[in-house]
């Protein structure tokens, strides 16, 4: 895989567009990517990470929040970057997702975060996919690397392999696994823990159950009798526990079937007790009904005679019942007949004046057709009266609208008026205010280009006062390393000479040298004074901080110039100084604040003006509306009075013809027409009763000759006789009730006397019903004593059955459940490293980790051979943890000069540097092994260099140098001056106010190491 262009716009810090050729930066091979802390070096690498993975790795943020702070609002963050993995070159454009400012109404709208891969086919790029998925199905396929793998493989960071070099077991495990595939060992794990769970609570199950039963078991036999085999409780084994049951279950059956016997045989005797008993109820009830038969008889035979007269007085009842209804009409209609006669003397007495006494019913007819002939005037005249009122109302209501409509044109008219006056002096000051708001854009633009220009002059000032102390420091810090190399260098001849000396003390003729292994020793060294280890430690220690803050204040210095530079380019020549343009920024900024009050004062006169403009419209359609309104109105109230002339004088003649209506009526419409109607109703009603009289007389007649048909068949003499036999209905039905009763009662003792069962009875001695109900209770407590002892019996032994028959399966399979689960929890320590048989305490995929740490450790190794002259090489450490802690992935180093190996967080900064940076290639390549084998033609080594003296960074160059064979292109990343004077191909990152910049640069390199 080989990495050509990235292009990142709005990233991290970079507020516009970086463009990096990095095909030209690794023309040679070697490239450098350096700038001041902070710049944004780290973020170019997040940038390819974030194009490949949609992330970036370790604890920087995720894509949320990769978007630059100095960008302008709309500007939208991208990476576009360019890549040959697999003999396929490849485009990926990825955009994180990010607020855009709303174009109308303020505030801000969230962009989705967008993906578009694209691959080089036939001299054109052509889109592969859109969809962030499939992008990432693509890319996993192609590269064969995590997030996590590539950052650590294409992407080498020293100091999260410092962090590994030095962490305990488990962090270093933690690490390892994201490289390393141990999935698969770590499911077995995950299998077997999962298989010792299930099996102990196999165990533990069964051992409930066959507790739970054994409970049961003991309940089952508290209800039976003594003499059955026992149940001790947990003191029984499982197996004395199987063989019980075989013995209870039998006996329980034949405690069954004794228990049947016996309640057979006590039933039978309670049955012959209580069928006697029952038989001697019956004859005592037989008995007792014939006696009261005989006795009811004897007072039946006394109230015959009573009897016989009540029967005599029902025949007469019914008799006149049944004349009931005709003599009841011939009572109505005389009643009818009187009323009717009453109603024709009123009627008279009320029409006397309109009507003689004497008139019949055609006369009155007569009379009735005369006054409904008026009537039809009459109603004519209410009619037109009426309309008279109707349309009075509506010629007051006229008058009132056309005075309204007369206000209404006068004021619409003066609106009119006022609105167009108004108008006129609006459209004046709007012409005024949009001249001078048209002004405000260009203002805008020259303030903010004069306050930029004032932003960079002051910047420019402030760098240029702050050099001098920059230089100081920087030759400060050279100073203080040279003083400090000169000591270390005093300090480690002086060790030297003390190591012969103390070797020397040691020698003895004849006795091999540890150093050359010969027995002769002509010229052994003197004794000086030993040197303590610790000075040249402590020196050490001097002169790697010394290159430290040299390190820092070179590349200060180098920023600070650069930034300058930056910052005069900026300018564009402009040669004011900072009082100048503050000045014309005062002035811009007050230019643009009375601009804009100009442009609000526009915007409120446009709206204000077509306000106006609208309100002129509606004075001009008010008045139209108000003038044709009152001619209407006007047309309108001419038609009514009309209207009103020609109705008042129909009416006069409609009353004129009602003159010749009998009644006699006369006076206003209101009084004529309550005396006509109430001379109509009076005599229409008279005429109605003498009807009704007639009619009431002729019913009498018939209903008197119909009743007196009824009495000639009846054994009635008149009517009045009749009327006295009559009685009321309840009385004729207890009379009734009472022969009836009599006669059932006779009939029932008769058949109680005769009945064979009372014959008998009455013809035997009575029996003792005591002693039998006596007998018949002991018997039935005797069986129901039986029946119970029976039914526990039965439920015992079909309880124990059951029981049992869950029972013997558990029993049998106890003990392969009991020798699964030893075997399974043996395994599942031992790949949990927790078992006995696990002395390591190392877990199975732990285990298959150390395998991968030992090919890691020989790939550093061979590294480490170059670095530091072949001083350290790692040791894979499998020996247990102190304090029993899980072990198999510990690291030591061994140092060649003392022979000794040690932890590796004994080594100074810069021995830490040169072995992490061995293992991070070591890293690398076994991870690339791990993923099949993926040639990787990018590297980039970030940081870690400042800790390096110079002849280290020396070995560790010519390491460097090596990796490029192949084609391979390896950057970079530090802000150490040394290597800018190393490395000519190198990409520049700057930082500034307003955000930072990057470009491909081609240096000058020094010829002095």
């Amino acid at each position: 895989m080989r990495l050509h262009r990235l292009v990142a716009t709005a990233f991290g810090p970079f507020a516009g567009t970086v463009d990096l050729d990095l095909d030209a930066a690794a023309s040679s091979g070697l490239f450098l990517i350096h700038g001041p802390t902070g710049a944004g070096k780290s973020s170019l690498l997040d940038a390819m990470c974030f194009a490949l993975f949609a992330n970036v790795p370790g604890v920087r943020p995720g894509g949320r929040s990769l978007r630059s702070d100095h960008a302008t609002p709309d500007t939208a963050p991208a990476v576009v970057l360019e890549l040959t993995v697999k003999g396929r070159r490849l485009r990926l454009t990825r955009s994180p997702e990010w607020e855009r400012p709303k174009k109308r109404g303020g505030g801000t709208t969230r962009q989705q975060a967008t993906v578009r891969l694209e691959e080089r086919t036939g001299g054109a790029w052509a889109t592969v996919s859109t969809r962030a998925d499939e992008v990432a199905h693509v890319v996993d396929d192609v590269i064969g690397l995590g997030l996590d793998q590539f950052s650590r493989v294409v992407l080498l960071p020293q100091g999260e392999v410092a962090r590994f070099l030095r962490a305990d077991v488990e962090d270093r495990r933690a690490l390892l696994e994201r490289l390393f595939d141990v999935s698969t060992f770590a499911g077995v794990e995950s299998w077997l823990a999962q298989q010792r769970r299930t099996s102990a609570q196999g165990v533990a199950d069964a051992r409930a159950t066959i507790a739970t039963d054994r409970a049961r078991l003991q309940d089952v036999l508290a209800h039976v009798p003594e003499g059955l085999p026992p149940l001790v409780g947990d003191a029984l084994s499982d197996g004395a526990l199987a063989g019980t049951l075989e013995t209870l279950l039998p006996a329980l059956e034949a405690h069954h079937r004794a228990t049947g016997t016996i309640e057979d045989d006590v039933e039978r005797e309670a049955s012959r007790a209580v069928r006697a008993l029952e038989d001697a109820r019956s004859r005592a009830a037989a008995r007792r009904r014939g006696e009261t038969a005989t006795a009811a008889m004897a007072g039946l035979d006394d109230e015959a005679e009573a009897i016989a007269t009540t029967r005599d007085e029902l025949r007469r009842a019914r008799s006149a019942e049944s004349l009931r209804g005709i003599l009841g009409a011939v009572a109505r209609a005389d009643g009818a007949r009187a009323r009717a006669a009453d109603d024709v003397r009123r009627a008279r007495r009320a029409t006397a004046t309109l009507v003689p006494a004497e008139a019949t019913t055609d006369e009155l007819d007569q009379w009735l057709d005369a006054a409904d002939h008026a009537s039809t005037h009459l109603s004519d005249a209410r009619r037109l009266h009426a309309d008279i009122d109707r349309i009075a109302s509506r010629r007051s209501a006229l008058e009132g609208e056309l005075d309204a409509a007369s206000g209404g044109l006068a004021t619409a008219t003066a609106e009119r008026t006022e609105a167009n006056q108004a108008h006129g002096a609006a459209e004046l000051l709007l012409a005024g205010l949009t001249r001078e708001a048209a002004r405000l854009e260009s203002a805008r633009a020259a303030w903010t280009q004069v306050s930029r220009r004032q932003l960079v002059r002051e910047a420019v000032e402030r760098s240029t006062a702050a050099e001098p102390d920059l230089l100081d420091a920087e030759q400060r810090a050279r100073a203080d390393v040279l003083t400090a190399r000169d000591t270390l260098v005093s300090l480690r001849e002086r060790r030297l000479a003390g190591m012969a000396a103390e070797l020397a003390s040691g020698l003895a003729p004849g006795l091999p040298c540890p150093v050359c292994g010969a027995p002769d020793h002509p010229a052994p060294a003197t004794t000086e004074v030993a040197l303590d280890p610790d000075e040249i430690a402590v020196a050490e220690r001097a002169v790697d901080a010394a290159q430290g803050v040299l390190s820092v204040c070179v590349g200060a210095l180098v920023a600070h110039r650069t930034e300058r530079a930056g910052l005069i380019a900026r300018l564009d020549g402009d040669e004011r100084d900072h009082a100048t343009l503050t000045a014309a920024v005062a002035a811009a900024e007050a230019e643009v604040a009375r601009l804009e009050v100009a442009e609000a004062a526009a915007t409120d006169a446009a709206t204000r003006t077509a306000g106006l403009r609208a309100r002129v419209e509606s004075a001009d359609a008010a008045v139209s509306t108000a003038r044709t309104r009152m001619e209407k109105l006007t047309a309108t109230l001419a038609e009514v009075a009309m209207q009103h002339a020609t109705v008042t004088g129909s009416m006069a003649v409609a009353l004129a013809a009602h003159d010749e209506c009998p009644c006699g009526a006369s006076g206003d419409l209101p009084g004529i027409s309550a005396t006509h109607d109430g001379a109509v109703r009076a005599v229409r009603a008279r005429a109605q009763r003498l009807e009704a009289a007639a009619d009431a007389e002729g019913v009498l007649d018939r209903e008197r000759g119909a009743l007196r048909e009824a009495l000639r068949q009846s054994p009635f003499a008149d009517a009045e006789e009749a009327r006295a036999a009559l009685v009321p209905a309840a009385v004729v039905h207890a009379l009734e009730a009472s022969a009836v009763a009599h006669e059932e009662s006779r009939t029932g003792a008769r058949a109680i006397l005769a009945d064979a069962d009372v014959v008998a009875a009455m013809a035997c001695a009575p029996d003792d019903l005591d002693a039998l109900e006596g007998t018949a209770a002991a018997t039935r407590t005797a069986h129901l004593r039986a029946r119970d002892a029976r039914t526990v019996a039965a439920s015992a032994t079909r309880d124990a059955g059951r029981i049992a028959a869950s029972l013997r399966p558990v029993l049998e399979a106890l003990a392969p459940t009991l020798a699964r689960s030893e075997r399974v929890t043996a395994l599942a320590d031992l790949a949990a490293g927790s078992g006995s048989d696990n002395v390591m305490r190392m877990r199975l995929s732990t285990y298959v980790l150390a395998a991968r740490l030992e090919r890691v450790v020989d790939l550093a190794n061979e590294r480490l051979g170059t670095i530091g002259d072949g001083r350290y090489q790692l040791r894979h450490d499998d020996g247990r943890e102190a304090r029993g802690a899980r072990s198999g992935l510990g690291l030591k180093v061994l140092d060649a000069w003392t022979g000794i190996e040690r932890a590796t967080a004994t080594l100074s900064g810069g021995e830490s540097f040169m072995v992490s940076l061995a293992l991070a290639l070591a890293l690398a390549d076994a991870v690339r092994e791990e993923a099949g084998g993926v040639d990787l033609q990018t590297l980039i080594v970030d940081e870690g260099f400042g800790t390096l003296d110079e002849a280290s960074l020396e070995q560790v160059m010519s390491v460097l140098d090596g990796l490029r064979e192949g084609g391979r292109a390896v950057g970079v990343v530090s802000h150490v001056s040394d290597l800018r004077a190393r490395i000519p191909s190198q990409v520049a990152v700057v930082k500034t106010p307003t955000g930072s910049t990057a470009s491909v640069v081609r240096a000058c390199v020094s010829s002095v190491a």
